[in-house]
């Protein structure tokens, strides 16, 4: 253990007890677009294998702010099933989707149209808008919710007992609304089967109040994050099954605040919060916008709260538990030290980063093009290999199929740990040049070398040689400017190094 730790004050690696290397490697990438600005909110796995999506979709150029109910049905593969428009003429925007005990779906967002889909069923203002679809996206049923204010759908749940519950914000005080409100207002409401009110909550304060994400807890219960006006921040709320609220946490560290995105209940019936918080500029090492995680007790105590990202913006949005126990989360990074990538092209990237369950970075990574890439949401498809549903504004890189000005994209890869390497002295092993531009010369003492990978020193595997001999070279011409790691591979261990590529 002490050569290990020594090792790894020379070596930038992820190293656990003998080794354990995140390696990421896409299986298949898709753009699943349907107009020419179309954006992705949300994404489920559903029950035969593949998966669903909903967001928004443009038309046309002449229409990109009047946008439709966008609902697209993939298989495991990542080919499109089928993809269908809902709406009218005026902005409609799904938010949230939920698969249905009988293999149809539930989308949830929010309308300003009176005609199309919503032609019989406005309330008036923006609405809340329920859309049932079959397994084939034909409509069954549409329905709106919420009074006669604006109302506006941000997620849906699903409980495994078919228990709706629907989170919006809402200005009304009358229709579906049960309170009196004064200003914006969260507002949580469980429907029936056929859309219609069984019950409704609203919080907030004197100022107004938005959401940003809802999850289903144990007990039954939610955990809620959002913004407040009054008192000014973002906060983290735990509400009882009934809609009482347990508890509000501003999460508010070091005296700084956390920009909440979304939470997630934990296996120890805690929560992991996902969002970012700012940095003055010039700090060091982590500079103006870093990514935050933070840990607190089933009480909503903070048990850790830790900072990842460079010296740019870099901001997370969502967090998964692995099979393994670790935590993924997932957003846009722009930033090209630090926890990133220093091989990374222009451009805000999809930025994917791994944790175990007490913060410690196992990995990260972020792919793109030259414009600007956001993971929305990830799901574990097998143990170790996911699925992200990124929206991009690039039409180069891996998002090389262009349909216009914002598309959404699918990227299915493996990230999974190559464990159980013993690490052998490092002095076994020779590189050279270093830095290089061209071919790295690799010289092994007395020993057989098997193999050699290089790796970004994010941990993503770029090239692999096969040698079965004391010395070999490997080609870096296609390779970007920046600092790699090479891994060399004997029958008894491996010696991991680093080396420098300049142009």
């Amino acid at each position: 253990m002490e050569k290990l730790k020594h090792f790894s004050l020379t070596v930038f690696t992820i190293l656990i007890s003998f080794s354990c290397i995140a390696q990421m490697q896409i299986n298949w990438s898709t753009n699943v677009s349907l107009g020419v600005n179309d954006i992705g909110n949300a994404m489920e796995r559903t029950s035969d294998g593949g998966y669903i999506i909903a967001g928004s979709s443009s038309p046309s150029e002449s229409s990109l702010w009047n946008t439709d109910f966008l609902v697209v049905k993939v298989n495991t593969n990542g080919d499109m099933e089928w993809s269908n428009s809902y709406g009218g003429t005026s902005n409609d925007d799904a938010q949230g989707i939920r698969e249905m005990p009988d293999g149809g779906y539930l989308v949830f967002g929010f309308t300003n149209s009176e005609d199309g889909d919503l032609a019989t069923d406005t309330l008036g203002g923006e609405d809340c808008w329920l859309l049932k679809i079959d397994p084939t996206g034909a409509v069954e049923w549409s329905k709106t919710i919420g009074g006669s204010s604006n109302d506006c759908g941000f997620d849906i749940h699903i409980s495994d007992e078919g228990e709706i519950s629907l989170l919006s914000f809402t200005y009304s005080s009358d229709g579906d609304v049960s309170s009196t409100n004064n200003s914006m207002q969260v507002w949580l409401t469980k429907v029936n089967q056929n859309g219609d009110v069984i019950w409704d909550r609203t919080y907030g304060g004197e100022g107004d109040d938005q959401p940003h994400s809802m999850e289903r807890t144990e007990d039954g219960g939610y955990i809620l994050c959002g913004i407040s006006e009054v008192p000014a921040g973002y906060w983290v709320k735990k509400i009882a099954a009934n809609g009482d609220e347990e508890w509000t946490n501003y999460l508010v560290i070091d005296e700084m605040p956390t920009y909440i995105n979304s939470a997630i209940q934990t296996e120890d019936g805690g929560y992991l919060v996902t969002g970012s918080h700012g940095l003055p500029f010039g700090s060091s090492p982590l500079g103006h916008l870093v990514g935050r995680l933070v840990k607190l007790n089933p009480a909503g105590e903070v048990e850790w709260a830790k900072s990842y990202g460079g010296e740019f913006t870099d901001k997370l949005e969502y967090s998964t538990i692995t099979s393994e126990g670790n935590y993924l989360a997932v957003g846009k990074a722009g930033s090209r030290n630090g926890d990133l990538p220093e091989s990374l092209g222009g451009g805000i990237q999809a930025w994917i980063l791994m944790v175990d369950a007490q913060g410690n970075k196992l990995f990260s990574d972020a792919i793109g093009g030259t414009n600007w890439d956001e993971v929305k949401y990830i799901t574990e498809s097998e143990p170790g290999i996911y699925t992200m549903l990124i929206n991009s504004e690039s039409d180069d890189g891996i998002f090389n199929i262009d349909r216009g000005f914002n598309n959404i994209w699918m990227v299915n890869f493996n990230a999974s740990p190559v464990s159980n390497v013993e690490i052998l002295p490092s002095t076994l092993v020779q590189l050279g040049p270093n830095p290089t531009s061209d071919y790295i010369n690799i010289q092994a003492k007395d020993k057989i070398i098997e193999s050699v990978e290089l790796y970004s020193i994010s941990g993503q595997l770029l090239l692999t040689k096969k040698l079965s001999a004391e010395q070999g070279q490997i080609d870096v011409q296609n390779i970007q400017s920046g600092n790699y790691l090479v891994n060399v591979y004997f029958e008894d261990g491996m010696v991991s190094k680093k080396i420098l590529v300049e142009r």
